[in-house]
């Protein structure tokens, strides 16, 4: 090694043997990286594993994307052809039932602002789409919420997925319905409204009599259950629909 007193070439040691000045800082600088260049590579070389992380969420995401909309496709063709095999359905399908609420609402609202925005008067985003869509969700929110407390009142075993899964289930018919009634009134025919009409009104009716009468009596008659639904569900349907008509009307008398 050399030296870095007297620059003369010199045995490893502490001391030089030429000047007698001391090697300890020389060695300890030699040992103490011994190829800087290493470090930098693996510094550079750590900001690719995030990149890696994103990448495998992302597949993540997309597999579980598909398999979500794999289940909804068999859940909605199965109920399709076979409506009665909602008796079947638990709450492992709550996320399809809880799709198929919700493309529902997305299409009774859409059509209600097509229609409203198409007339002569017109109407707003929020009024024609975002007030039904947010009236509706709760319509259906208070439906679930009834029924749930229907099947615990007559002592059955029910749980809030169970019930989203079921009302969804038995709303495949209606949504069948309104999809129809949609691509009606598009083609314009008169007797398209009374198919969407139906298809809102009847799963208020209909949806909690078919899960209440489904189950075995144990607790409270679901005649009288089912009575109080009907009671409560039509009380709040009327108030949210008036609502909708009161804000129809008073855009109208805004124009003038």
């Amino acid at each position: 090694m050399i030296c870095p007193s007297c620059k003369e070439e010199t045995e490893s040691g502490k001391f030089c043997t030429n000047c007698g000045a001391s090697l300890t800082h020389e060695e300890a600088a030699a040992t103490s990286d011994p190829n800087p260049n290493l470090t930098s590579e693996v510094i550079a070389a750590e900001p690719k594993q995030p990149a890696t992380t994103e990448n495998q969420s992302t597949n993540e995401a997309l597999e579980k994307g598909k398999q979500v909309a794999g289940n909804f496709g068999n859940f909605f063709l199965t109920l399709l052809k076979n409506p009665s095999h909602a008796k079947k359905i638990d709450g492992k399908e709550w996320i399809s039932g809880t799709i198929t609420i919700a493309i529902f609402i997305l299409l009774f609202s859409l059509s209600t602002f097509i229609t409203l925005n198409s007339s002569y008067f017109g109407t707003t985003f929020v009024e024609g789409f975002l007030a039904p869509f947010l009236r509706l969700l709760i319509l259906f929110a208070v439906v679930i919420a009834l029924i749930f407390g229907g099947l615990k009142v007559a002592a059955h075993k029910a749980t809030i997925t169970a019930t989203t899964a079921k009302v969804g289930a038995y709303l495949v018919p209606f949504l069948t319905i309104a999809i129809l009634g949609v691509l009606l009134a598009f083609v314009g025919l008169p007797f398209a409204g009374t198919l969407i009409l139906i298809s809102l009104v009847a799963p208020i009716l209909l949806i909690p009599t078919f899960i209440m009468l489904e189950q075995p009596v144990n607790g409270f008659d679901s005649i009288y259950v089912l009575i109080g639904i009907y009671i409560v569900g039509m009380l709040i349907a009327g108030y949210l629909i008036q609502q909708m008509i009161f804000a129809f009307l008073g855009g109208i008398t805004d124009l003038f």
